[in-house]
């Protein structure tokens, strides 16, 4: 999956102008809510024996603790990708968009008892 989004994005032109402070806080703060997401993930991935599950479906119900760490590993890739190559009118929407979804999948996970661990 990586490599495929990779040779997407590389024959792209790269977004020329410099990432100002408010986009370079927007990827910091969206880049924590993946992670945040992630661990929380990560910890529902041995714990399916008490009734969890996953609602992601490109995952699925029950994924492997390796494939939660590839999910999100290349989640961490894109997002920098398309932070990278949207233009300037999309690049803050997505990142806002990117840190609502992951934030709010950690905090409904924090809300049913998982814990941030990998």
């Amino acid at each position: 999956m990586f490599i495929l989004l990779s040779l997407l994005f590389l024959h792209l032109p790269a977004n020329a102008q410099e990432w100002n402070n408010n986009k370079k806080t927007m990827f910091v703060i969206s880049n924590i809510a993946i992670v945040a997401d992630w661990a929380t993930t990560t910890n529902l991935s041995v714990r399916y024996s008490e009734g969890y599950y996953e609602k992601n479906k490109i995952m699925g119900k029950t994924p492997n603790k390796e494939a939660v760490h590839m999910y999100f590993v290349a989640r961490l890739v894109t997002n920098y990708l398309l932070a990278e190559h949207l233009t300037k009118d999309w690049d803050m929407v997505y990142l806002g968009w990117t840190t609502i979804v992951h934030s709010s999948a950690a905090a409904a996970n924090i809300g049913i008892g998982l814990k941030f661990k990998f």
